[in-house]
């Protein structure tokens, strides 16, 4: 189960979980139900875009494209030697920022995005594997200049963005 606010405002909520998807705002000092989509994915982590759109991550390896409540995208990751009979890894940490995304596997690799034109797609800018250990935690700095990554083995690291094309650099 994840829940995860909306950080600008403070005034919506979003929970996620084994076949489940709700929006929740504050309104009149409490919590009302503004959105519910029904998943048939076991939703890991969540991360809002903005305050209409969420970018949520599954067990089964795929970025989920939430937009008022509705799926818009479903997206597959697969690591390059998927098709050798090992099984995709699970998203079990997503951040959105301005120009993309990151995800954490539970291989201990973090995987980079950048937006496309298309609103509601991403494509993969880089890939940097950590150590063998579930990313647990992603977190920006305000200014989308540095991302701090939490291993489930207690390891951190930092992670920086490079140059005018944004590549994310291990430090």
């Amino acid at each position: 189960m994840s829940c995860s606010p909306f950080e600008a405002t403070q005034t919506q909520l979003c929970v996620a979980g084994s076949s489940i998807f709700r929006i929740y705002k504050f309104h009149d000092n409490s919590l009302k139900m503004s959105h519910q989509t029904k998943v048939d994915k076991l939703i890991r982590c969540v991360s809002w875009v903005n305050d209409n759109r969420i970018v949520a991550g599954t067990k089964e390896s795929r970025i989920l494209v939430i937009e008022a409540g509705e799926l818009m995208v479903e997206m597959t990751y697969q690591l390059p030697q998927a098709g050798l009979g090992i099984p995709s890894p699970e998203v079990s940490a997503i951040e959105a920022y301005d120009n993309g995304l990151l995800i954490g596997l539970d291989t201990g690799v973090v995987v980079s995005f950048r937006k496309t034109d298309d609103q509601y797609y991403y494509k993969k800018n880089r890939e940097i594997a950590l150590e063998e250990a579930s990313v647990s935690q992603i977190a920006l700095n305000p200014h989308d200049e540095m991302a701090v990554v939490t291993l489930k083995n207690n390891q951190i690291y930092k992670l920086t963005f490079e140059g005018d094309s944004q590549v994310l650099c291990l430090i």
